[in-house]
């Protein structure tokens, strides 16, 4: 926590920036699920009941794929956050913050 406190408070950080696409990438990742979840729900409840188990299939693999693809620009995110945050703070600490 001192360590992300620090970084916000430094001139030139990217700590912010990295902090604001990982929230982004965690919002789009919780969507797909979502979606995904109605989707497969509506497939036996509601509007979807009725496509053809070809139709569905596909879906649920281009579903699959979207969520694979956010989960992992997601946790990059993630990394790139943590990583900026440490050697931002680290540069900081050595400076004598």
């Amino acid at each position: 926590y001192k360590a992300m406190s620090i970084a916000r408070k430094a001139d030139g950080s990217l700590s912010e920036r990295h902090n604001q696409k990982y929230a982004y990438n965690r919002v789009a990742l919780c969507n797909i699920l979502l979606i995904f979840g109605l989707f497969v729900i509506s497939c036996f409840y509601g509007l979807c009941a009725n496509i053809n188990t070809g139709k569905f299939v596909i879906t649920l693999v281009v579903f699959g794929l979207f969520l694979i693809l956010h989960w992992y620009r997601a946790k990059q995110s993630a990394f790139y956050y943590v990583r900026e945050v440490l050697v931002v703070a680290e540069r900081e600490l050595s400076r004598g913050v």
